[in-house]
């Protein structure tokens, strides 16, 4: 991170994660079930109690 003529230029964030956590990460998203966001966020509101849902539209 540096400053070019009055501008912050900020360097990619270079590969951060090992190779044997990404290899975890696949294999535990492929465990994962495949919903649909409209059935989830249908799921949370009952959790929650707080009918957010109501207010979104189609």
């Amino acid at each position: 991170m540096v400053i070019e003529k009055g501008k912050l230029v900020i360097s990619p964030v270079s590969k951060n994660v090992p190779d044997y956590g990404i290899q975890f990460r696949d294999r535990v998203y492929v465990l994962l079930p495949r919903i649909k966001l409209t059935d989830l966020l249908v799921e949370v509101d009952a959790w929650t109690r707080t009918s957010f849902t109501q207010y979104f539209t189609h």
